[in-house]
């Protein structure tokens, strides 16, 4: 090792200009492939963190038209609960109204405002995807539509250090100022692609957008937990058509897909 360390040395002080060449060449491609595998890392890991990941799915609607056919996200308002209603191999459903930047409304409490885009979700969200509840009862969170949650990022931005339950905030937002109770404080995991800042009840967002309860119009996004031993293809097979079976002359479909895998 001595003499290969010796003859190295010799050879950049007899050519220094091309053995920094070779040298930056070399780290240059040693940092590429460090950074392509951390993406490749966090890629593959991305949105796997929840606990029954393999039976969580996406319900996907074809929007069919003499243009072609559309895939969106965007289902019924109601279709959550016809899920959950109907279909005995659905654990759980839920409805998410994600949140949009240009959609954001202004959070004051204590004398401090911030802007925030709010979510909308239905009060079993935090039993189907794994986002940690750090501050209240999870099973008790967002049951009434003057109630809120706020990520922990938030809640320490308005009230700094402590308890955050019980504590009030206004909101203005349209349709949805008012003033609102903290009920729970939760934690956005670092591999989730769904982001949130502050949520409230999805009753409210239907109270607010009675358009929803008719199967013609779609707004929120729908996940459902299936039950072990669901058989996909069949149940797929079963929901294709349920939207033209709640409204007679929609040409939509419906699909499921993996929610980590999209």
């Amino acid at each position: 090792m001595r003499n290969y360390l010796k003859t190295a040395w010799r050879y950049f002080c007899k050519h220094p200009r091309f053995s920094l060449l070779n040298l930056t060449g070399l780290s240059a491609g040693l940092a590429c492939v460090f950074l392509i595998g951390c993406w490749i890392s966090h890629e593959t890991r991305t949105d796997h963190f929840n606990q029954h990941d393999t039976r969580l799915f996406q319900v996907m609607k074809n929007n069919i038209s003499p243009e072609g056919i559309t895939t969106t996200e965007h289902t019924p308002g109601m279709l959550a609960a016809a899920l959950l209603q109907e279909m005995p191999e659905v654990e759980n459903a839920v409805s998410v109204v994600p949140p949009s930047k240009d959609k954001q409304g202004i959070i004051s409490s204590a004398g401090k405002e911030l802007r925030a885009a709010p979510a909308f979700l239905s009060r079993q969200f935090f039993e189907v995807f794994n986002f940690p509840v750090v501050q209240g009862n999870k099973a008790n969170l967002l049951r009434e539509n003057n109630e809120v949650v706020v990520s922990e990022e938030m809640a320490h931005k308005l009230f700094a250090t402590g308890d955050c339950i019980g504590r009030s905030i206004e909101f203005t937002h349209k349709d949805f100022s008012g003033t609102y109770l903290v009920t729970g404080v939760f934690h956005n995991p670092s591999q989730s692609t769904m982001r949130l800042d502050i949520a409230f009840n999805y009753s409210l967002y239907i109270l607010k957008n009675q358009k929803l309860l008719n199967w013609g119009n779609s707004d929120p996004a729908t996940f459902v937990l299936l039950r072990d031993g669901t058989n996909l293809p069949n149940f797929n097979a079963k929901i294709e058509k349920l939207v033209q079976q709640k409204r007679r002359n929609s040409t939509s479909t419906l699909f499921t897909q993996q929610y980590s895998s999209r």
